[in-house]
């Protein structure tokens, strides 16, 4: 897309077509933009025709064999950003591996100029020239730099391509004299759904902006009635529909972490942990009382959640109880279970531990009243499959405590409130990485670049 856009007030003007015999093959030629073309490829016979020179020199041949027919034919009307486009010239391109080839159509409006419209892996683009030259501060960094980011048209665009653009073939009329095998250096930078380039030859560089255009946009525009290119991978300025929500999503997601916070670092500081009963009991195999019944203890001020602390000094041992919290006053019944285990020794590695001599049991919601405890405690004496020589008898204390600080809830609303938003994430992220993933500057990591 090398080349200026006209600036003189006749182009303004509608200009009137002109039709000429080609040079090199006597086929009909049509100019459209007649005063703004500079040259103009014959679609007989593909030769490059000076339309600048009244005697309309051939610039250059077309390749033997070569013969590619635009999706968009030359000649087609569409309306695109409010403006009514007329296809008048098409060229493919290719990188300078020639992996990589594109379609760029030119588009003229008597009244606007020109717009070019480039299509890659069936990613469309809207494009005009920026007026804005480089050298300013707001303007990008030459071409040729080190430079990973570009600042242009209040934006900060990021580097994704640097490399050569090669033309390789052309139909119908452009604003320079454009030949196949015409070479320029390109930069590429993004910010979706936007992509700035530089393109540039010996005698000038040219910057564009181009906006990513939907398929369906192009189709409904231009009426086109041929399928349309298969869209591959994702475009270096493809907007992300979830991409863009996600920063919406992480503010509310922010906002409801703090709220959770915030209310446990209430219930932190106002959290009575008092404690209402503690006893010590001694478990026996042979014990006829299995059944341990506590004194009565009161819960006072209001429905609250109540702790139960089970302690004993199990040594290579296990203890477990089964609990029925009475209230004495309504009959009503809250069971319970809980244990404790603790083993320890020596190996290869040294000195190791495994389990807690000591066990809670929290439940939630209990209304005040008077209650006591029913408790049956079990030991591994009692079971017929263990081995080794067990203690006679096992001491262990139940504590009761009122009004505790409880982070189950908490780490529980962290988790459902983090959900959808590491959802949002990881989409996003994935749509990113596949972004960037042709890209010489992608800022993810991959393996196969570590390699």
């Amino acid at each position: 897309m090398a080349g200026e856009l006209p600036t003189k007030p006749e182009a303004a003007k509608s200009p009137t077509p002109k039709v000429f015999n080609c040079p090199s093959c006597g086929a009909g030629v049509l100019i459209r933009a007649q005063g703004l073309t500079v040259s103009v490829a014959c679609r007989a016979c593909g030769s490059v025709i000076d339309a600048a020179n009244e005697n309309y020199q051939v610039l250059s041949t077309a390749a033997k064999n070569l013969k590619i027919e635009p999706l968009i034919p030359l000649g087609q009307r569409g309306k695109l950003h409010g403006a009514t486009w007329e296809v008048i010239g098409f060229m493919k391109r290719s990188d300078g591996s020639g992996a990589y080839t594109w379609s760029e159509y030119l588009l003229f409006n008597p009244l606007k100029g020109f717009r070019w419209l480039t299509e890659f892996d069936g990613h469309w683009n809207y494009v005009v020239q920026t007026k804005e030259k480089p050298g300013s501060e707001t303007a990008v960094a030459a071409i040729g730099s080190d430079r990973s980011v570009a600042k242009a048209l209040g934006k900060t665009y990021q580097l994704f391509h640097k490399g050569t653009a090669k033309v390789t073939f052309v139909v119908g009329e452009f604003y320079w004299r454009v030949k196949v095998d015409e070479k320029v250096d390109v930069e590429d930078y993004v910010a979706p759904p936007e992509i700035l380039s530089c393109e540039k030859s010996k005698d000038e560089v040219v910057w564009s902006v181009g906006e990513y255009v939907a398929p369906d946009t192009v189709r409904t525009a231009f009426q086109i009635a041929k399928p349309m290119p298969v869209q591959t991978g994702v475009a270096p300025n493809q907007p992300s529909t979830i991409s863009s929500v996600a920063p919406v999503i992480g503010k509310y997601w922010g906002t409801f972490i703090a709220i959770v916070i915030a209310l446990q670092f209430f219930a932190m500081i106002s959290a009575k942990n008092e404690e209402v009963y503690r006893g010590d009991f001694v478990y026996r195999v042979n014990d006829t009382e299995k059944q341990k019944v506590t004194p009565q203890f009161e819960l006072k001020h209001g429905m609250t959640n109540v702790d139960f602390k089970l302690s004993s000094p199990v040594q290579n041992n296990w203890l477990e109880i089964e609990a029925d919290l009475v209230n004495d006053q309504t009959g009503e019944t809250y069971e319970f279970e809980q244990g404790v285990e603790y083993y320890s020794g020596s190996d290869s590695d040294g000195y190791w531990t495994e389990g807690s001599q000591v066990g809670h049991a929290t439940l939630s919601a209990i209304p005040a009243g008077l209650y006591h405890l029913n408790i049956q405690a079990t030991g591994p004496a009692s079971n017929p499959w263990s081995t080794g020589v067990q203690p006679a008898e096992q001491g262990y204390s139940i504590t009761v405590t009122r009004d505790v600080l409880t982070w189950g809830n908490f780490l529980w609303s962290l988790a459902l409130l983090s959900i959808f938003p590491a959802f949002v994430w990881w989409r996003s992220r994935s749509f990113e990485q596949s972004r960037w993933s042709t890209s010489d500057f992608s800022p993810y990591w991959s393996q196969s670049e570590e390699d």
